[in-house]
């Protein structure tokens, strides 16, 4: 996957957090299609931030076949836009969280521990 993301122009995913995480790691922008049958809906939930900050287009997986040629089209030709989503969607990564939860566990240890 890392060739894959170093030579896209724009990923087109579904909205799990996972994926989320990765294009954002990236800088990328994305166009999401959340998985309709997602346990509450979530995957749309998670797609809420990158559509509000501008780092990601929506797609209604119901809309598929009416939506996703145009805004391929529109983005494809629009380096300035990519760009500025590519930014906006770096500025959502979180390259810390894996210290930040690893710094809280070993916190709380030590809490017990000295209880």
């Amino acid at each position: 996957m890392p060739g894959a993301y170093a030579t896209a122009d724009l990923i087109i995913s579904r909205a799990g957090a996972m994926a989320l995480a990765e294009i954002a790691a990236w800088g990328l922008p994305s166009i999401l299609i959340p998985y309709p049958f997602a346990t509450g809906d979530h995957q749309s939930l998670n797609a809420r931030e990158f559509v509000e900050t501008g780092a990601a287009e929506v797609i209604p997986e119901s809309k598929i076949g009416i939506r996703l040629t145009p805004a391929l089209t529109e983005l494809l030709a629009s380096a300035e836009k990519r760009s500025q989503m590519a930014i906006a969607s770096k500025k959502l990564a979180r390259p810390e969280a894996a210290s930040l939860i690893a710094e809280t566990i070993l916190e709380k240890i030590n809490e017990v521990q000295t209880n």
